[in-house]
């Protein structure tokens, strides 16, 4: 039997005997193939085995010429040495499927980590050795780990097909039930519903829609759905709902009605109802009151952008503003002005007089900024007892520097805490666009070690920022 044939012989239940040998002519053949082969002679010795199971088994010692129950003792599925062994006394062959037998053998894929086997089959095959004696027993392992990988995926296709045709049957149930009652549920909704026919006449509108409308139902029907709304609506909204309509796709507009001097939105969807022709017979929309949406939005708007304690832009929403001012004026070739102001003596606020009188003097320390400012300036807290100034449009030099000793001496004001008053004062760093930078962030940079600057001279002079203490004054008349 040539080479050839024998390698054909290996897939087959039972191994030809010229090909029964793993040691000799036949060991090159061998070791090209893409599986693996090991022999095992009557006495549970092994004889061979091929390059491609010995680069799996990961051992750096050859097994050849002991039992395979010692070579890998406590790593061999049971069920194997059993297998193997009926094969030698009894001449059976058996394939362990990988579905029952995952890893019979302690095998790993290569570059694989030592913890994750190899998922594989094995087929234990009698053979007779050439020119006869006692039954040989040759393994044939083959790689399942890319089967059993699409086994899972396809299990779980098959899982979620099943989960989805269900929910698609009930579903359909669902819309069956749903239709039945559909006209008193349209009723008691707690949104506005009407329908209209295919061009746009009002045939149905149920009690929310004509409250929300302030409409009377019966002087309604037979008239474009249109009609519904205030004359101003009705202009802006002819056009869009004719592309809408003509190009069958879905309507979304929001409108503000004054009911009483109470405004309230609401939002009209409305879309096509397609027959089996794909043409319009009618078409079906919804009325929203999103008046509380909208203010919600609103609110969490705010708080995205604003600093809760002082009621002053944040950090992030002054950056904003700062590259919009810059672009502007960059735009417009005029400067811009930032301020840098630092609260002078504030943690001793904080550590003598406790967190409260903190807050206040910060709250009181932001609305004095604020007056101080003009209405188009933008005035932030950037955090701790710092604030920013955006100046969109600075004035000369003269008029900035005027605007620093104002903000000092409004800031260095008695503030009141409880029955007594503290005093605090602080330090203030400028810096020009397109002067000191053209850069948001540079240009804030450069406000900053002005600031610091600033605070390092009045420390030297002993001026305000080098006081060592605060005092708390009593402001009650003395008894």
């Amino acid at each position: 039997m040539n080479a050839p044939a024998a390698l054909a012989g290996l897939q087959g239940p039972h191994l030809p005997p010229a090909a029964a040998a793993l040691r000799g002519p036949l060991d090159p053949l061998l070791d090209l193939v893409d599986f693996g082969l090991m022999l095992i002679d009557a006495q549970g010795q092994v004889r061979g085995l091929n390059r491609w199971l010995r680069e799996r088994l990961g051992d750096s010692h050859d097994p050849t010429g002991r039992r395979l129950g010692d070579v890998w003792a406590g790593r061999i599925d049971p069920r194997l040495l059993l297998a193997v062994r009926a094969c030698l006394d009894f001449g059976h062959s058996v394939r362990l499927s990988h579905a029952f037998h995952p890893m019979p053998l302690p095998l790993l894929r290569p570059g694989d980590a030592a913890s994750e086997r190899m998922r594989h089959a094995v087929d234990v095959i009698a053979s007779l050795p050439p020119g006869g004696g006692a039954v040989q027993c040759l393994l044939q392992v083959r790689d399942m780990s890319e089967i059993a990988r699409r086994e899972r995926i396809l299990k779980e296709q098959a899982r979620q097909l099943r989960i989805e045709l269900q929910r698609a049957t009930e579903a359909q149930h669902e819309l069956g039930r749903q239709s039945l009652r559909f006209r008193e549920l349209a009723r008691l909704a707690p949104v506005g519903l009407f329908e209209t026919d295919a061009q746009g006449q009002l045939t149905y509108c149920n009690d929310r829609c004509a409250q929300m409308l302030q409409l009377d139902i019966g002087r309604q029907l037979g008239r474009h759905w249109l009609s519904m709304l205030p004359a101003d609506e009705i202009v802006r909204l002819s056009p869009v709902w004719t592309a809408a309509s003509g190009a069958l796709v879905r309507l979304a507009e929001e409108l503000c009605l004054d009911t009483g001097g109470v405004e309230r939105w609401l939002r009209i969807e409305a879309g096509p109802i397609l027959d089996a022709r794909q043409m319009p017979s009618g078409f079906i929309g919804t009325v929203t009151d999103v008046t509380e949406f909208r203010e919600h939005a609103r609110r969490n708007e705010y708080r995205a952008n604003h600093d809760s304690l002082t009621g002053l832009v944040n950090r992030d929403r002054f950056a904003e503003q700062l590259r919009a001012a810059i672009a502007e004026a960059r735009r417009l070739q005029r400067r811009v002005a930032i301020l840098f102001i630092d609260l002078n003596r504030f943690k001793q606020i904080n550590d003598e007089h406790g967190h409260a009188a903190g807050d206040t003097a910060l709250k009181t320390a932001a609305w004095r900024i604020r007056r101080c400012m003009r209405g188009d300036d933008v005035v932030a807290r950037l955090g701790g007892d710092e604030f920013a100034v955006l100046i969109p449009d600075a004035p000369e030099a003269t008029s900035l520097e005027r605007i620093l000793a104002k903000l000092a001496r409004a800031i260095a004001m008695p503030l009141t805490v409880g029955s007594g008053s503290l005093r605090m004062g602080c330090s203030v760093g400028m810096a020009l666009f397109p002067d000191d930078a053209e850069d948001p962030a540079l240009l804030l940079a450069r406000a900053d070690a002005q600031m610091y600057h600033r605070k390092r001279l009045a420390r030297q002079a002993g001026g305000d920022a080098a006081r060592p203490s605060l005092r708390l004054v009593d402001t009650e008349p003395a008894s």
